[in-house]
């Protein structure tokens, strides 16, 4: 496969920064803004109302096996434009809400367009499209979902305080929409889809063009696989320990503008991290950007308790941040380096069930933690031991890449 034009491959980095911002970046990211007028008006708790994430998850892990069929085949397009158009108007939705079940049914819907906007998409674009710097092109994207926040977090905020949490919601969705439906209408998923719309006469060329690699039934023969899967879902554990942040730091005695100031230096580690973690991956390779990600998170939950400084706080909060982004930038990779790309995106899509329901039930696991110890540092301290059980995972993931190369080095006939 040639790798794309520039033009082509900035228009697919935009279209999944686009993407990230409509995926994450505001339904995800700014979600606890509408959560204390929300609970308010609905007489319910945070609690029962953030369940809802839980349930995103969930649902997402179970859809993530058929949106990976449908991003590897001739649909991918129109599925990506689905879920954007759902993802928007279920989050518009939520301003239409009376009770708890209606936002549990959000959720849920919110995890069908999810599985592909928060998980899918942009690895599956990038890995599509890019053979260099694959990376950099990756985590970019993911950084913009950080940074729109940051950007979007003061907007909606003054849209509630003027306009009341309801109306909010519907802005929001529109927004949604009008970033990124005018580039996913326009998208080509892989370069064979551009080379396609250019000379209809290419298409059957095309289609039965192969990359190297394992197939998805191969791949799930292999053990590696399911190292992969295991590593995946430690790397979704850990993440989750970041809305537990906060009231680990105040419980070392900061106060709440101190919680608050670290929380910022996570976001700042995220997004960082992102690009980061990726340039790591085009420098040195997957094994030592993953190994280091994870080492520096582990450094970072290690800091975190010692919160009762401020200075080590922010920088366990920053270093927790940044080696957190590779939950979301070493998975992709690291199934291209170990199983190729002939069916990657499945491969992938199977791995990411795992991540995908440790993210959902990670902090309420966290906080049984702190509850059962009656202190949060406990949850720090388990957050420690899942990154070393996460680094150890690697080591062993890495030990067998060489065996698994091997099986897919030579040219397969097409089946």
């Amino acid at each position: 496969m040639k790798l794309s034009s520039l033009g082509e491959g900035k228009l697919i980095i935009i279209t999944c920064c686009a993407l990230a911002i409509a995926g994450s970046g505001i339904p995800v990211n700014c979600a606890g803004l509408f959560f204390p007028q929300a609970a308010a008006a609905l007489d319910t708790g945070a609690g029962p109302l953030t369940f809802y994430l839980t349930i995103l998850y969930l649902v997402a892990a179970l859809f993530l096996p058929l949106g990976g069929r449908l991003l590897s085949g001739s649909h991918a397009k129109m599925a990506i434009n689905l879920a954007v158009i759902v993802n928007a108007c279920a989050f518009a939705c939520f301003g239409l809400v009376t009770s708890l079940w209606q936002i549990y049914l959000l959720g849920a819907v919110l995890g069908l367009s999810g599985a592909i906007l928060i998980f899918l998409a942009i690895p599956v674009l990038v890995t599509n499209w890019f053979q260099k710097n694959v990376g950099v092109a990756l985590g970019v994207p993911l950084s913009c979902g950080g940074l729109s926040s940051a950007v979007f977090s003061p907007l909606i905020a003054m849209c509630i305080s003027h306009f009341g949490w309801r109306a909010a919601y519907g802005l929001c969705g529109l927004t949604m929409l009008l970033v990124a439906l005018p580039f996913t209408l326009a998208l080509k998923p892989s370069p064979e889809d551009a080379a396609e719309a250019e000379n209809p006469a290419s298409g059957s060329q095309a289609d039965a063009a192969r990359e190297d690699g394992l197939t998805l039934k191969e791949a799930l023969s292999l053990p590696v696989f399911y190292l992969i899967f295991f590593f995946a879902g430690l790397l979704g554990l850990t993440s989750a320990l970041i809305v537990h942040i906060p009231a680990c730091v105040e419980g070392a005695g900061l106060s709440s503008l101190a919680a608050s100031s670290v929380l910022s230096a996570v976001t700042v580690g995220v997004t960082l991290g992102m690009t980061g973690i990726g340039w790591l991956n085009d420098r040195f390779g997957i094994s030592t950007a993953a190994i280091f990600g994870v080492f520096i998170e582990l450094t970072g939950i290690f800091l975190l308790l010692f919160s009762q400084h401020l200075s080590l706080a922010m920088a366990g909060g920053f270093c927790y941040g940044f080696g957190a982004a590779t939950t979301l930038v070493a998975p992709p990779l690291i199934v291209r380096a170990v199983f190729g790309m002939r069916e990657h995106t499945r491969i992938y899509a199977a791995v990411t069930v795992c991540l995908s329901i440790c993210a959902g039930l990670g902090a309420a696991l966290f906080g049984f933690a702190a509850d059962l110890a009656e202190t949060y540092a406990a949850a720090l301290e388990l957050g420690v031991a899942i990154a070393g059980l996460a680094i150890v995972t690697y080591i062993l993931i890495s030990r067998a890449m060489p065996h698994v190369a091997k099986l897919w080095s030579q040219e397969k006939p097409a089946s």
